[in-house]
């Protein structure tokens, strides 16, 4: 087939059906100008093995100066394609723009792109280079998807969003760094990428999704700023992001043993230490007032807590199941005790309650041994703490 220049616009199923074995187009600018109906178009192309321009067989891909923008699916499913050089003044890479170029090595951006659209370079299998440049600012759906020859991802800091599943299914990527512009790790961004062991994460991630990470192997992360892991939100339920990290890194020092959570720190948010198996003492700041759903249960090795006087209510599952924690004395300042707080924490044996509690559920006793309880106060007080009797007595 011959697409002469006059040819402004391809439209869907306009080759259906048939076989074609060569495709020659005047211009590469011209074929980045022609406007492709829809995914179905890419049937043009889909089984063929030759490209020409000028007679010439296209594997090493020149992007013209003249082109600012790649067009949806313009580059989708050019299987022979083995190199791209972009241009320095492409802002966009469209939707599967160059999705399925399965003998693409390297991605090389320029700073003056901007934003990758959904699927643009999605299951390229043999990119083992990803260079995206310093003024990127979005990255869409399924950008990189399937991309499993790819070991080592760092993200500018001029990237604000990245969409969902940008880097699923990456199987070979080990190393993965979000830069400073992330506030939000969207869903299944890196989920399913299988060999990914190492992670950085920038210092303004204010959310991230329990599905982000599901199904790596991740063993070391590290963050900047300890305030900020602190306050962040984990938006699923049952996503604990350090279950199964062996060293956490804040600002390049290894937490192990005793952590302090500083000055300035108001809020520890649900899992943000669950499980974190190195723990053996934290300290909280009087900054704290709010210790969030499980924060700190499943850490096995814990044998000492120490309270700030700003914290008013211990959420549920707090310390749930922390078998090594023999002694906890609350803080004044300490008002509710929710259930399931102390559960499953089998060597408890003596806790000091302060005489500012007012709540207190009796089923953190059911599966926690206590012996011994001491009360900064006297009866009269003891008598008027709320007792929920639900699932046992004190």
């Amino acid at each position: 087939i011959i697409i002469p220049s006059s040819v402004t616009s391809i439209g869907s199923y306009a080759f259906v059906g048939i076989e074609i074995e060569e495709i020659h187009i005047p211009s590469i600018e011209h074929w980045c100008n022609i406007t492709l109906g829809g995914n179905d178009t890419i049937q043009l192309i889909e089984d063929i093995t030759n490209v020409f321009v000028d007679g010439e067989k296209i594997t090493n891909l020149v992007i013209p100066e003249s082109v600012t923008e790649i067009s949806d699916n313009t580059f989708k499913k050019w299987y022979f394609l083995e190199t791209v050089s972009f241009n320095n003044e492409i802002t966009k890479i469209g939707k599967s723009a160059f999705s399925c170029c399965t003998n693409l090595k390297e991605i090389i951006l320029p700073d003056s792109v901007k934003e990758i659209a959904p699927d643009a370079f999605s299951n390229c299998i043999s990119v083992v280079t990803l260079d995206l440049g310093e003024k990127l600012e979005k990255i869409g759906d399924y950008a990189f998807y399937g991309c499993n020859s790819l070991e080592k991802v760092n993200i500018p800091d001029s990237v604000k969003f990245i969409e969902s599943y940008a880097f699923s299914y990456c199987t070979n990527l080990k190393e993965f760094s979000f830069g400073d512009g992330i506030e939000y790790i969207n869903h299944g961004t890196l989920s399913n990428c299988t060999s990914l062991e190492n992670l950085t994460m920038g210092k303004n991630v204010k959310y991230i999704s329990g599905e982000s990470l599901s199904k790596t192997a991740l063993k070391e992360l590290r963050i900047a700023d300890l305030k900020a892991w602190c306050e962040m939100e984990i938006t699923d339920s049952y996503f604990y992001p350090l279950s199964k990290v062996e060293k956490f890194y804040v600002n390049d020092k290894l937490i192990e043993g005793e952590l302090v959570i500083p000055d300035g720190v108001q809020k520890i948010s649900k899992y943000a230490f669950n499980s974190y198996q190195p723990l053996k003492s934290v300290v909280i700041s009087d900054s704290v007032t709010e210790i969030g759903e499980g924060a700190f249960g499943g850490c096995e090795n814990l044998e000492k807590f120490t309270f700030g006087g700003g914290t008013k209510v211990l959420s549920t599952q707090i310390f749930y199941g922390n078998p090594l924690l023999s002694e906890i004395i609350f803080s004044e300042g300490i008002e509710r005790i929710e259930e399931n707080a102390l559960s499953s924490c089998t060597e408890l044996k003596k806790i000091t309650f302060p005489q500012s509690l007012k709540y207190f559920s009796c089923n953190n006793l059911e599966t926690s041994y206590s012996k011994e309880i001491y009360y900064n106060s006297d009866l009269s007080d003891w008598m008027n703490i709320e007792f929920d009797r639900a699932y046992g007595s004190i």
